[in-house]
């Protein structure tokens, strides 16, 4: 299946927007690649740090979404970064040139919250692994319980 480009997705421009392409959605799943490129953000010396993996984690995440919302009368509004858990970080730095794999699948949601188990590869090495929980549209559009 072709996928549409990822600037037709997600608000993200460059140079923010550090996923390449989208290459597998389903509905509790998805797969984007990424190059690690000399001159983009988080890119110095030839090296990025492996923390790097937590934004691309939370890109690919609001590509599904995204991709998710294709063709709804109910359009993607962005999402909110909630919090990491048991991120590992199998080495420290991605080298530029570096073509990797970002996978993410839902563990749980309730509303507009999420929870996903994400990985980052290079070829079949794991280079971090970790779960994002992240908002699915407006955090100020919630109704909270009174405290």
């Amino acid at each position: 299946m072709a996928y549409p480009p990822l600037a037709d997705l997600l608000p993200h421009r460059p140079p923010m927007l550090l996923l390449d392409a989208l290459t597998a959605a389903a509905d509790k799943s998805v797969a984007c690649t990424v190059t690690v490129r000399e001159g983009a953000p988080f890119v110095s010396a030839g090296t990025a740090s492996t923390l790097l993996a937590v934004e691309y984690f939370a890109q690919a995440v609001a590509a599904l979404f995204a991709f998710k919302a294709l063709g709804s009368p109910d359009p993607f509004k962005g999402g909110v970064l909630l919090g990491v858990r048991d991120l590992d970080l199998a080495v420290p730095h991605l080298f530029a040139g570096d073509t990797l794999d970002v996978t993410c699948r839902e563990q749980w949601a309730s509303g507009p919250v999420a929870h996903y188990q994400c990985a980052l590869h290079r070829g079949p090495e794991r280079l971090a692994a970790g779960s994002i929980t992240v908002l699915q549209g407006d955090p100020s559009a919630l109704e909270l319980a009174p405290s």
